[in-house]
């Protein structure tokens, strides 16, 4: 799918206001703080995914212009669906997944 195509996809067909959770490669950050623009959702938080590979070793990934070790996955939240401020803090997720 494009980027336009994307931005153009329905998500208020599935939710009103709450969170929105989206995975995004570093070069489509824009793109995805795009999206939650358009759609209505305040970037509250990030995840970040260290990733590693089996033995525990850090995946370095080429990118544009660095090696990319990790992925972010964007927290948008729209409207206020639960009083959840003191229950969303930052942290990092550290995952054992390996690729």
């Amino acid at each position: 799918m494009t980027d336009e195509e994307i931005l153009k996809m329905p998500v208020e067909q599935v939710q009103e206001e709450g969170f929105i959770f989206l995975w995004v490669t570093n070069n489509k950050l824009q793109a995805g703080l795009d999206f939650l623009r358009v759609h209505g959702y305040q970037h509250i938080e990030d995840v970040v995914w260290n990733k590693k590979d089996s033995n525990g070793n850090v995946l370095r990934r080429i990118g544009y212009t660095l090696l990319h070790t990790h992925e972010l996955c964007l927290v948008g939240r729209k409207g206020r669906p639960m009083d959840m401020d003191h229950y969303v803090q930052r942290q990092m997720a550290a995952n054992d997944i390996s690729e």
